[in-house]
């Protein structure tokens, strides 16, 4: 029986009744081995998939959410699997990265340009520190994961270089209307109730074996740079301050705010502990032109002794030339803890008078002494009774004349009994041809008493008068740049 019809089937084409049919391979749904082939649905390959004896990225897409688990990179660019990042895994990258987007990384992360919402988009690095969800017991004190860790390089020559920065941040200019950019900005995590909130920055000073540690922080101020246009009326600035440091808020009638700062001294297994804070004037062209090395707006409380080795004075504006002067009074010193009290008193008919003192007197005070002055007239008073139950007596006047008196007594409260005054103490060893004022003995400057003690920040302060004191005598031999002048 003779063949009447052909019909292509699935993956065919052709077909017909006439004596010559011709059937082909449909090449829209066969692959093809020798040409290029797009596959819709997924694909599974048992052995290797080899693309020109290269596989490569550009030569396969793969376009479907299903895991490809046996894609092979032994011959991506002849890079082994291991040259590759994964995902879910730890990676190492020992080159520089350029990263236009943002990255967000599951651990510590950091974000680059994450927020522009928010006025964040010229961040250069803001790190998040992932929380922990861990099912610690209190006692345990779990830690969340931190923002941003830094760890300078090691410096591992046999010269005199120095580690590299842990973190660095340069703020950014500003180059129109306002100010620049932070070089680093910290900012604490909030507690949960009843708890406390986080850091907004933690520093820690390297360690040193035969040397001097490293400071928590140094900071310095912006300098004011010299002016590039003449000055408006009445305009004055200063250059930057090294730390400005204010205390937080309280918006709770049961929480006080916080205080500007806290500063403690290093301690010593030794010898004495450290000082908690110190603080070195800024220089100007003459030492009596030098700043203070300390300015107290508002009331000071002092939980100890002041040791002064200056003048101690009050500075107020003068009574009758307020305007134009000012006015310095010296205070009284003693070898003794003295406290001194005066008035006046007025004599009875019989040229008696009675002078009652606070209910606190003599518990504060012991062993007085008495000064009376007859006023008006000479009168030979004195002291008919001493000092018992806070009052004294005095006699000897006329009647109704008035009589001034003064009494000095020594302290003998509680504080004054376990911390008396000691007149002189012998210098330490290490002091010993050392001075508190070593000009008023002709001394130089490097026989000063904290020479002795401070060696290494008394080495800094001196490094940095002269440095400045160079500055001034390059401006002094005409090196000085042009200030504009306001017309």
């Amino acid at each position: 029986m003779a063949i009447q019809k052909i019909t292509a089937g699935q993956g065919l084409v052709g077909g017909g009744t006439s004596s010559n049919v011709n059937v082909a391979i449909d090449v829209s749904v066969v692959p093809q081995l020798d040409g290029g082939n797009a596959f819709t649905g997924n694909q599974t390959v048992d052995g290797d998939m080899l693309v020109g004896n290269t596989l490569t990225t550009t030569f396969l897409a793969v376009n479907s959410a299903d895991l490809v688990p046996n894609l092979n990179a032994n011959l991506l660019e002849n890079i082994p699997a291991s040259g590759f990042a994964k995902t879910g895994a730890h990676n190492t990258f020992d080159r520089g990265q350029t990263i236009n987007g943002s990255v967000v990384v599951s651990g510590n992360s950091v974000e680059i340009n994450p927020y522009p919402e928010f006025g964040m988009s010229q961040s250069g690095v803001i790190g998040f520190g992932c929380n922990d969800y861990t099912n610690e017991t209190p006692e345990a004190i779990p830690e969340a994961g931190a923002g941003v860790v830094g760890m300078g390089g090691y410096q591992i020559n046999p010269g005199s270089g120095t580690g590299g920065c842990g973190v660095f941040g340069l703020g950014g200019d500003q180059i129109g209307f306002g100010g620049g950019g932070s070089g680093v900005s910290g900012f604490g995590g909030d507690g949960s109730d009843g708890q406390w909130g986080g850091n907004g920055g933690d520093f820690l000073g390297g360690a040193a074996n035969n040397g001097s540690g490293g400071p928590g922080i140094a900071v310095k101020g912006g300098n004011a740079e010299f002016p590039t246009r003449a000055a408006y009326e009445d305009e004055f600035h200063t250059a930057g301050n090294g730390v400005n440091a204010d205390g937080g808020m309280s918006w709770s009638p049961y929480a006080g705010p916080g205080m500007g700062g806290i500063f403690f001294g290093g301690s010593g297994q030794y010898v004495n502990g450290a000082d908690g804070i110190w603080g070195v004037p800024g220089y100007g062209p003459t030492r009596k032109m030098d700043g203070r090395a300390g300015v107290f707006e508002g009331n000071v409380l002092v939980m100890g002794n002041l040791h002064v080795s200056g003048h101690k004075s009050f500075v107020i504006d003068h009574p009758v030339r307020p305007a134009e002067q000012l006015l310095t009074h010296a205070c009284v010193e003693s070898s003794e803890l003295l406290t001194i009290y005066s008035g006046n008193a007025v004599m009875n008919t019989k040229g008696r008078a009675s002078v009652r003192l606070p209910k606190w007197f003599e518990a504060l005070n012991q062993d007085f002494r008495y000064q009376l002055t007859a006023i008006g007239a000479a009168a030979p008073v004195f002291i008919e009774q001493e000092i018992q139950n806070c009052r004294f007596v005095i006699a000897g006047g006329r009647p109704h004349m008035k009589v001034s008196w003064q009494i000095t007594a020594v302290r003998h409260d509680a504080y004054a009994k376990i911390e008396p005054l000691e007149v002189e103490t012998k210098k330490a060893k290490r002091e010993r041809g050392f001075y508190v004022h070593p000009a008023a003995f002709k001394q130089q400057e490097r026989k000063g008493l904290q020479w002795a003690n401070h060696p290494e920040v008394m080495r800094q302060i001196a490094e940095r008068r002269s440095e400045f004191a160079k500055g001034e005598h390059q401006n002094r031999a005409g090196k000085k740049a042009e200030v504009i002048m306001k017309p």
